[in-house]
């Protein structure tokens, strides 16, 4: 970065923390791939003192390579994204990214690092998520819900609300490994307005959606969307199409509960990029809390399952 007032983006966490004045909700998903599960994500949504929300996540995954993403998203009374921190480690190496709105532009900071982990904290690479397969895992109740450890705690706080733990728990995620190396950093600025959409890879992105926009069954939203890309989490400029198909039970079993069906379309702004993305569906509950989520990726299924959810308004 160019000046000494970004040198945070080694840090992933909570800025002023004290603002937090209520937890709205939190939980947990299982991330699949090739119908295996590969991963998990603990995630919470907080009520801001200003009037702002909140939103935490952290991504444990082994695909496609072994790796973790921590997300913190500020957004204001009406669900427009104000500053964003990311960081995503793999392979040794650490990007952190800030993504900050403000003036009509958004200001993207980004840094890479080499790292080197507590030997302790290794992940080991016979990763447990790679012996499991649906309908084969212990009970959630005998299991910590299938959680890796690391986000089972994180969760855990999340559940207790204790901010000074909270705020520990995401500061941990640093502290597990530190930077070697000179990191390498670069500043870019881009176009935002009311219509711009920050995408990142969590479903709490379409939950904020949802809030921004009231999708009735038959109705559908457009968007000139921002994408941070993994891993090196620079800007990718695409255009979505979010539209409510229906009402249905969860991927369509009739043992679940009703829930509203919607689809992600996107392609590049000048529709250069080839064939089209495969269309994301998901499944959502009252609140606008995803409990479901599929897309083809390289011509395998993936995506991520509700394990346990709790909403507190």
């Amino acid at each position: 970065m160019s000046d000494s007032g970004d040198s945070h983006l080694d840090d992933v966490r909570l800025d002023q923390s004290n603002r937090i004045t209520r937890r709205i909700a939190h939980g947990a998903y299982r991330i699949l791939h090739g119908h295996r599960i590969v991963g998990d994500e603990a995630w919470g949504i907080f009520g801001l003192l200003n009037g702002g929300y909140r939103l935490l996540t952290e991504i444990e995954q082994d695909w496609p390579a072994p790796h973790q993403q921590r997300i913190c998203l500020d957004v204001d009374a009406h669900w427009q994204p104000k500053t964003s921190w990311l960081q995503l480690e793999i392979e040794g190496v650490r990007h952190n990214a800030k993504y900050t709105i403000a003036g009509g532009n958004v200001r993207i900071d980004i840094q890479h690092a080499t790292v080197q982990r507590d030997e302790q904290s290794v992940r080991p690479s016979s990763s447990p998520h790679s012996q499991r397969r649906p309908g084969m895992q212990p009970a959630p109740s005998q299991a910590g819900y299938g959680l890796s450890q690391s986000n089972r705690l994180l969760l855990e706080q999340m559940i207790a609300w204790e901010e000074d733990e909270l705020t520990s728990g995401l500061e941990a995620f640093r502290n597990r490994a530190r930077a070697v190396g000179q990191p390498v950093n670069s500043r870019s600025h881009l176009p935002f307005g009311n219509s711009t959409h920050l995408d990142f890879a969590s479903t709490l992105s379409n939950f904020i959606v949802l809030q921004r926009v009231n999708l009735q069954p038959g109705m559908a939203a457009h968007f000139d969307s921002i994408v941070p890309q993994l891993p090196e989490l620079t800007p990718l400029r695409v255009e979505q199409s979010y539209t409510c198909q229906g009402e249905e039970p969860v991927r369509g079993d009739p043992a679940k509960p009703i829930t509203r069906r919607y689809q992600i379309t996107e392609s590049s702004p000048d529709h250069s990029s080839g064939a089209a993305a495969s269309p994301t569906v998901f499944w959502a509950d009252e609140h606008g809390i995803v409990l479901a989520q599929e897309l083809t990726i390289g011509g395998e299924p993936h995506g991520c399952e509700m394990i346990r959810y709790t909403w507190l308004g």
